[in-house]
């Protein structure tokens, strides 16, 4: 029994189901890359229990879309539940892999949050506040103030994402 994560160009049919129940019908995921899904994996079964979409825009990463399968985890056996509590969120885990795996292909991550809870945990993944209200960032190298302003100033010129 493991937690495995996998990076995908396209997730319509994978993710589709529950991305649009976390988000009350929205539309399905955004058609581009990056898609990464947390997978509970045990003896004859792969079961999808989170979605988070890293998608590029220039050379700047928007992450959005972070949703986990609470009905799911709740009716996996005891042993898979108390295997999970290894990890002190699997929203947390799926952003710190796709931190880790991206670190070289982006300058700067943001998202925009406006539910406290998902503020949390997005901190305890690595995120930082901005000045800027519901944006935050996350940087996998030190960045000139310039840069930053600039890459900053392009997140939020995106509008809501």
């Amino acid at each position: 029994m493991s937690l495995i994560f996998q990076i995908f160009d396209n997730v319509d049919v994978l993710a589709a189901g529950l991305f649009q129940r976390k988000f009350g019908g929205a539309p399905p995921p955004p058609d581009w890359p990056h898609h990464i899904c947390g997978f509970w994996q045990q003896p004859g079964s792969l079961s999808l229990l989170s979605y988070v979409h890293f998608g590029r825009f220039e050379d700047i990463c928007l992450v959005g879309g972070m949703c986990t399968d609470g009905d799911l985890i709740r009716s996996l056996p005891d042993a898979a539940r108390a295997a999970l509590r290894q990890y002190p969120s699997i929203a947390q885990a799926s952003l710190e892999y796709g931190f880790e795996t991206l670190k070289d292909r982006f300058d700067a991550f943001f998202g925009l949050v406006e539910n406290p809870r998902a503020l949390e945990v997005d901190l305890a993944a690595g995120f930082v506040e901005t000045e800027h209200r519901h944006l935050v960032r996350y940087l996998p190298r030190p960045l000139s103030d310039d840069r930053l302003q600039a890459l900053t100033a392009k997140a939020l010129g995106v509008g809501p994402f």
